[in-house]
């Protein structure tokens, strides 16, 4: 999948498409984007998270990284520090109830 760049590039299309909604107010009650979160369920690579933490101006966004395999995490460890993303906006959880 992480070869996949035509569904990469729609993921990472649709991603941009919703941060650009939010932080134009559209879709949010008004108070915008202070502490906003995502989640990304079954991270992988940590590709995606990667892609949101890149594209969004959220000035406070957390991107919460949800893989469960080992091998996986410490690949999606890896990509996040190679990809340089702001410290603290992708954490890296092993299962989605540690989420809060």
């Amino acid at each position: 999948m992480v070869n996949d760049g035509r569904r990469n590039w729609a993921l990472c299309s649709a991603i941009h498409k919703a941060l650009e909604s939010v932080e134009e107010g559209r879709g949010t009650d008004g108070d915008g984007m202070v502490g906003m979160r995502m989640l990304e369920i079954g991270s992988g690579s940590g590709l995606l998270s990667i892609f949101a933490s890149k594209l969004s101006n959220i000035a406070r966004l957390r991107v919460d990284a949800c893989e469960r395999d080992e091998v996986m995490q410490r690949v999606a460890e890896a990509n996040i520090v190679s990809n340089r993303c702001p410290q603290g906006m992708v954490i890296l959880i092993p299962h989605s109830h540690h989420h809060h």
